[in-house]
């Protein structure tokens, strides 16, 4: 078996690794330095829970509203040239937003808001434009292997960078002779997080131009006509099963620190731990792909996200809370390519990109959902609560995918 798996990966070609070295670099910068930083980045700046809740949905939400531009842009330009695009603006979004310790009080939440947006109208381009480019650059025998290494390197360097993100904070309150609680000792290692893409742009630069928009169809053509028997009912799970993820990943480093009184860098060491454990699991996809097929594989995954919001629900201890982002780190690498495969080979290749968007657009819509109603829920109702409920959600959306697309592979 390990052989055989081995041999698959072999068949990966240039276009993939090229890709997955932006994967990667993505991973670093992205999910680790900069997601375990810019909470409490926000927090020194004097933002409570509310505005950071705003914030994550504010992203979350301009992430939504561009998806479905982003599958139509990769109708008309192919998505390589999309993707390319939008790792061009993500990083230049990011960069400016770490900046706003050097504004005036007064500029500062306008243009943490605006850059949020333009951050994640980069994200949305290269997302969305993603999937199909795997797709359109694999074959069925490597398929699942391409995005299940591309799942599992981003989480590898996300260890890295989420080990390293908490310890930069200390390094650059040292370097500029400034405690760790000054906002200005977070604005170095974030630009760092932006400037580390430079090199995941020229990766994608170097690709081959493939051809993967789709030319019109014929207007009396069936293929004209959008699967939104399909798309709809994806796009109404991606919503709620990104209930359970948002609710760990967007307040997790908050709880942890305001809450349980836990270290930047224990905060940082615990992510990291998830991500390397997140690293072996994700490769494994393919084998369970292969025996269990993608829609089982996934709805027990899914079921799992959503168990591993109790311990941060039930018992408030950092070890507990530790054990429950582990969990959700781990399942959501394995998550992601899992679903991916399935609802991209739903569809015909000319609507690829459009299911790409609107899967991507849903599944942005929850996490604002939840980032927006987050913080004034924990406010009202505490922690508990909250996360119970965001579990609960996860459940009745993989309950529905588990029902609709058993009929529709029976038909």
């Amino acid at each position: 078996m390990t052989a055989s798996y081995l041999q698959t990966l072999r068949l990966l070609n240039r276009d993939v690794r090229l890709f997955l070295v932006t994967a990667f670099l993505f991973g670093f910068g992205y999910a680790g330095i900069y997601f375990l930083l810019v909470n409490l980045y926000l927090l020194r700046l004097g933002y409570d829970l509310e505005f950071i809740g705003l914030f994550v949905a504010t992203g979350a939400l301009s992430f939504a509203v561009f998806s479905l531009p982003a599958g139509a842009l990769c109708r008309r330009w192919g998505s390589r040239r999309t993707m390319i695009a939008g790792m061009i603006v993500f990083p230049i979004g990011l960069g400016l937003l770490a900046l706003a310790a050097l504004l005036p009080p007064g500029l500062r939440t306008p243009w943490l808001i605006f850059f949020c947006a333009l951050r994640e109208l980069g994200n949305a381009l290269y997302m969305v434009g993603s999937s199909p480019f795997l797709m359109a650059v694999t074959s069925e025998t490597e398929r699942n292997h391409a995005f299940s290494v591309r799942s599992a390197l981003t989480l590898l360097a996300g260890f890295a960078g989420s080990l390293i993100g908490g310890l930069l904070p200390g390094w650059s309150a040292t370097l500029l002779d400034l405690r760790t609680e000054d906002p200005l000792a977070f604005l170095l290692p974030l630009l760092f997080a932006a400037l580390i893409f430079i090199p995941g742009i020229l990766a994608l630069m170097a690709t081959r131009p493939i051809e993967t928009s789709a030319p019109p169809a014929p207007v009396d053509s069936p293929k004209e006509r959008p699967p939104y028997r399909l798309i709809a009912p994806m796009a109404v799970v991606g919503f709620l099963y990104m209930i359970a993820s948002a609710a760990g990943f967007s307040f997790y480093s908050v709880y942890m620190d305001a809450e349980l009184s836990v270290s930047t860098e224990w905060i940082g060491t615990l992510a990291a731990i998830g991500q390397l454990l997140a690293f072996p699991m994700a490769l494994t996809t393919p084998l369970w792909a292969r025996r269990w097929g993608n829609d089982r594989v996934f709805v027990a995954i899914a079921l799992g996200t959503a168990v591993s919001l109790l311990p941060l629900a039930l018992l408030p201890h950092w070890g507990a809370a530790g054990l429950g982002i582990i969990g959700l780190i781990v399942l959501n690498a394995m998550a992601i390519p899992t679903i991916s495969v399935f609802h991209q080979e739903l569809v015909e290749d000319t609507w690829k990109p459009t299911m790409s968007g609107a899967f991507s657009m849903a599944s942005a819509l929850g996490w604002t959902a939840i980032a927006a109603v987050g913080g004034f829920l924990i406010e009202a109702w505490g922690y508990a609560s909250f996360f119970l409920g965001s579990a609960g959600m996860t459940i009745v959306g993989t309950l529905f995918f588990a029902i609709y697309f058993r009929r529709v592979g029976g038909e």
